[in-house]
């Protein structure tokens, strides 16, 4: 029993240490959670979003949609979605993005017949949001160059 509290005692120092290093880093890296296009401008997003499902396609349900969109400086975008059924990505797609912070905007061709805008937050490399109209959830990451091009 007293092994086990210890363990606890070491395994709870630990998360602290670790935690108050990473909010170190966080605050003296530069790297700012504020939404701006030059945040997200030359980097890939690697995200998972859960989609409200039209009553047409049986709604009351959501959807998941797996993509990666490389936001290019200009407000265009490539963007391709794992396509479940052929277990691989889609051929990238052109299409486009915008942002009016808090609210990240993205075509994702041809799932998303509509623009897809979430209220987004950006802390170091991990990005996630939502949106009520239509209700939508974004969790993802934000790596630095084209991945779509060298991956594809």
């Amino acid at each position: 029993m007293r092994l086990a509290r210890l363990f606890q005692r070491i395994i709870g120092a630990v998360c602290i240490a670790v935690s108050g290093c990473v909010l170190a880093h966080a605050a003296t890296s530069g790297e700012s959670d504020q939404l701006s296009a030059a945040t997200l401008a030359g980097r890939t997003l690697s995200a998972v979003a859960y989609l409200s499902r039209s009553a047409e396609n049986g709604g009351g349900s959501l959807t998941r949609l797996m993509f990666q969109a490389y936001l290019r400086p200009d407000g265009t975008a490539l963007v391709r979605v794992w396509d479940v059924t052929a277990d691989a990505y889609t051929r990238p797609a052109e299409s486009h993005w915008n942002v009016t912070a808090p609210q990240l905007c993205l075509a994702v061709p041809p799932t998303v017949s509509q623009t897809l805008c979430l209220d987004v937050h950006v802390w170091g490399p991990r990005i996630a949001g939502s949106s009520v109209a239509p209700y939508a959830m974004l969790d993802g990451d934000l790596k630095q160059g084209n991945l779509i091009a060298v991956e594809h």
